[in-house]
């Protein structure tokens, strides 16, 4: 089997343990320096951007008049105080309608009534047919 050979040479190191182009440190150290002062200058230009911002926000949020009492309600859908509550007059409602007799539309003459004299009345007398419909010849 043969030895490997590295691409252009003989194999031999020549005395040397490394690279003689390594990067210098005074090139890292230089970087390291203008990035720290670039990040410092950032740092301090968008302070200095913030506060002016905050400023603007600050002059255009004037106090409310310590006259002015009136509540001021949030937009709709407010949360419920007792959303069980709620609830349960709502069934409460809904059984009231289902249960009792009353007006839909006293103009046009529709009325409701409870829903076990309206299953009865259909079980009685059917539901409303169409006339069948005649197919053209």
């Amino acid at each position: 089997m043969r030895e490997f050979q590295p691409q252009g040479g003989t194999g031999r190191s020549a005395g040397r343990s490394h690279e003689r182009r390594d990067l210098r440190v005074r090139n890292i150290v230089l970087f390291a320096i203008a990035l720290t002062a670039i990040l410092v200058g950032t740092h301090f230009l968008l302070e200095g951007v913030f506060s002016r911002l905050q400023a603007r926000v600050d002059r255009a949020d004037r106090p409310r008049s310590p006259l002015r009492e009136e509540r001021v309600l949030p937009p709709e859908p407010r949360l419920e105080d007792n959303p069980t509550a709620a609830l349960d007059a709502l069934r409460r409602e809904e059984e009231r309608r289902l249960s009792t007799y009353g007006w839909i539309d006293r103009s046009r003459r529709i009325v409701r009534i409870p829903i076990d004299r309206a299953i009865d009345q259909l079980l009685r007398h059917g539901l409303p047919a169409r006339a069948p419909v005649r197919e053209a010849d």
